[in-house]
């Protein structure tokens, strides 16, 4: 998984960058971000929920709350993050866990990128960590994001 995706900054409360007015132009060239995760349409990868039409029913204060604290609430179907490690700790695989059967010793994952890898842990001697909470999408704040870029890239989202 991606380390960083930007210088840190500092964002506002949800209430102060709803407050402002965005650009949809300036929005569509932040939207770049996203889709190192995300399609928006037919652009993008696949490892994150499709934002096509995703902001569309959302307030803005309900979109923010997602960028700005991605681990507060995780999309159906994208809850069950998954880390996999060998018997000396090292990670071997990151990623979005399905089809998980402890008696077979198998576990789909899909990683960054959307492939979806199968892993034999058992016959690997690989241990399995599913994450609480854990949203791979970093917040706003380490994505580099001003609150001006989200006011942008919410009103692009919305024309989505």
């Amino acid at each position: 998984m991606p380390t960083t995706f930007g210088v840190k900054t500092t964002v506002s409360d949800i209430p102060t960058i709803a407050k402002l007015s965005g650009d949809a132009a300036r929005g569509q060239a932040r939207a770049a971000i996203c889709m190192t995760c995300h399609r928006l349409g037919a652009q993008g990868v696949p490892f994150g929920p499709n934002l096509a039409g995703w902001a569309a029913v959302r307030s803005p204060e309900q979109i923010l709350k997602d960028i700005v604290s991605p681990s507060e609430h995780l999309a159906h179907g994208f809850d069950r993050p998954v880390r996999l490690t060998s018997k000396d700790k090292k990670v071997v695989i990151e990623g979005l866990a399905s089809n998980y059967s402890y008696h077979s010793g198998s576990i789909d994952v899909k990683v960054f990128g959307g492939q979806t890898r199968k892993v034999l842990f058992r016959k690997s001697g690989l241990s399995i960590e599913f994450l609480k909470d854990h949203s791979w999408m970093p917040p706003a704040s380490e994505m580099g994001l001003s609150d001006q870029d989200l006011a942008d890239l919410i009103t692009y989202l919305k024309t989505l």
